[in-house]
Parts: structure tokens; C-alpha cells; sequence
């Protein structure tokens, strides 16, 4: 199927490709007829391809989601999705479902880039995340996805903020930079995995609040403006999480401190965790 070309058959909007689709169906979107001024929404279990990811532009003229994804097993890629609605809950992409593959997009000046709820098994790779109006990326209560090797830069507040058990999620081979609060935010989450990632120039790198049972491994923290991590949680679960192999800036042999807090809410004391492998050299992301 096809949409915006000049062949017969073409259609002139990708709903109404989706609209006569069956599960299985590759939609080819070609860049002439840029940009698709539409809201989205994927109810079937499709394969959406644009032709060029920098020309090919679904723009969503400032309203709701640009891409709402509710069936299971869709595939995306080659789009620059921006222009969603500027109010919670709407994103560039919105997921409600699982095992979905979103690939060498662009998602920009939504309100989220892209968001998850109660979504799992999602795969999240290579995309450019760039200054959106709250998070690049956001999940509330989705469990075992895979973010790997994008770019995301730019947004007023975290780069990913995983919350309210969005548990078992692994972030890998991302570049983090010039958010303005965390590069990546865990909060009342378990299980995750953070590894191999740059992050640089946030407010904070990595921070990590009333989380248990996470992996902060082998990653880059350079130059981020406020400090590199933070923590805050009771005693158990705050020694529960691993900190271990980072670059902090340069290189070091020594354990690396890190500084949190420890405790209830309102009932905080300074605390002190140790990177007790700290790198000696930078890794290649």
C-alpha cells in the first residue's frame, strides 16, 4: 500500500491507508506529498515506512497525539513526527500495546516525544528525540522495553523518566544531552538497567528516587551542570541498586562517591553510595 505518490491506487492520507489495511501490511509513505497533516492512530498490526526520515513529516498541527499506537507488533520507521498537542498526556508517539518497533524516526516539538502506558516488550532504537516540551521519553507502567542508540536532546525536563513501576527496562548506547533536569529519571521503579549510555550537559545525569534493584553500569557522566547522580530512598532500597564502572569526568581508580539522600520523605539525611570500579577511560558509545 501506498500513500502520496502518483501511481494508481495511491492514497492521500496514511489513516486512510491504515483504515483499509490488514495486520501484516507494509503502508509505504512517499515524501512528495510532505508534510501528512493528521493524528494517527494505529489499530492494526502494520508495517508504516516512510521514505526519508528528514523529508517525510507527519506533523500533527498542535493537537493530540501524532501517532497513536494501540495494536500490538507495529512497526515504524523514516518519519519526522513533530507538532502534537502541548498537554499532557499527547506525544509524538503515543504506545498502549506491545511488541512494536519504532526505528530511525524524528520526533520533535511535542509535548513528549514519545510516551508508554502499561506497554511492554516495545523496542525504541536510533531515533532523534529533540526539543520537546516536557520529556524526550516517558513510561508510566511499562515493563520490559528496550531504548537504545538514540539521541535525545534538548527537552525542559528529562531526557527518559521511567515511573510507577515501569520495572525490567534496559537502557542502552543513548546520548543524553542539554536536558534540563535529568538525563535519565527513575522514580518508584525496579529492575531497570542502565548501560553504555552518554549524558552530558543535563542538570543531572542519572537520578534515581525511592527505585530498587537497578544496574548503573559503564556509562558516561561528563560535565553535567549540577552534578553527575543522585539518589534518594530509604537505606534498602537505595543499596539495592549497583553503581559500577562509570566514567565520571576523568579518569579515576579511586571509588567515586556519590552523593543522595537517605530516608522517608521529610525525614532525609546526606548519604554517601561508592562507584567502587570507577573507569579509567572514557567508553565509545
Amino acid at each position: 500500500m501506498y500513500v502520496g505518490g502518483t501511481g494508481e491506487g495511491n492514497y492521500t492520507s496514511i489513516q486512510e491507508a491504515i483504515n483499509d489495511a490488514v495486520d501484516g501490511d507494509t503502508i509505504f509513505v512517499f515524501e512528495n506529498s510532505s508534510p501528512y497533516y493528521e493524528n494517527v492512530i494505529v489499530n492494526k498490526s502494520i508495517f508504516l515506512i516512510g521514505e526519508n526520515n528528514e523529508t517525510t513529516v507527519i506533523d500533527g498541527n498542535g493537537k493530540e497525539n501524532v501517532i497513536y499506537i494501540i495494536a500490538d507488533l507495529v512497526y515504524i520507521n523514516g518519519f519526522t513526527i513533530k507538532n502534537g498537542g502541548l498537554e499532557y498526556p499527547f506525544a509524538g508517539i503515543q504506545i498502549r500495546s506491545n511488541y512494536n518497533s519504532i526505528f530511525c524516526n524524528n520526533l520533535e516539538n511535542n509535548f513528549y516525544g514519545l510516551n508508554m502506558f502499561y506497554s511492554k516488550n516495545n523496542n525504541i532504537h536510533n531515533n532523534n528525540i529533540l526539543n520537546n516540551n516536557q520529556c524526550g521519553i516517558y513510561l508510566e507502567e511499562s515493563s520490559n522495553n528496550n531504548i537504545s542508540g538514540n539521541l535525545i536532546d534538548g527537552q525542559p525536563y528529562n531526557g527518559i523518566g521511567l515511573y510507577n513501576s515501569s520495572n525490567n527496562n534496559t537502557i542502552l548506547k543513548n546520548t543524553f544531552y542539554n536536558n534540563k533536569f535529568s538525563g535519565v529519571r527513575i522514580t518508584l521503579c525496579s529492575g531497570n538497567l542502565i548501560i553504555n549510555n552518554m549524558l552530558s550537559k543535563n542538570l543531572i545525569g542519572v537520578r534515581i528516587e525511592h527505585s530498587s534493584n537497578s544496574k548503573i553500569i559503564n556509562n558516561n557522566l561528563i560535565k553535567n551542570t549540577d552534578r553527575e547522580a543522585y539518589f534518594v530512598g530509604d537505606i534498602f532500597s537505595i543499596y539495592s541498586n549497583i553503581w559500577d564502572g562509570n566514567y565520571w569526568n576523568k579518569p579515576r581508580i579511586l571509588p567515586k562517591p556519590i552523593f543522595g539522600n537517605s530516608g522517608i520523605i521529610f525525614m532525609l539525611l546526606p548519604w554517601i553510595i561508592l562507584d567502587l570500579h570507577p573507569a579509567s577511560e572514557l567508553y565509545q558509545i
